[in-house]
């Protein structure tokens, strides 16, 4: 059976199991990478169009909050499935949902001039 070494190595027979290491290394790298697609400039066009609409900071908040929780939900249900399913998305439907923000991005431009 295991040792617990640390919080996050076991030991079996003298070799140490890094398993859940890297499972939080990958939890860490999913979270920073998720921090830099943040500031992209879709997200940033999006996020000042919906501060700008409402003068009251709580409003703008909530709605800032529930469009990320929009944003985020979606993206984790479609990655369950993917892990389920153990099949990973075609390059042409990610060229498509690029070119849909892509024609998004001047709508919020022009709605919020």
């Amino acid at each position: 059976m295991y040792k617990e070494v640390s919080d996050a190595f076991y030991v079996k027979k003298g070799r140490i199991d890094h398993v859940e290491a890297s499972f939080l290394s990958i939890l860490g790298l999913g979270l920073l990478l998720g921090l830099r697609h943040s500031l992209d400039a879709d997200h940033l066009v999006a996020v000042s169009t919906i501060a700008t609409r409402t003068k009251n900071p709580m409003k703008a908040g909530i709605t800032g909050a529930f469009w990320g929780m929009g944003h985020s939900v979606p993206i984790i249900i479609i990655g369950i499935i993917v892990l389920m399913v153990q099949t990973p998305i075609p390059e042409s439907l990610e060229v498509l949902f690029e070119g849909l923000v892509g024609l998004l991005l001047p709508e919020l431009f022009i709605e919020n001039r």
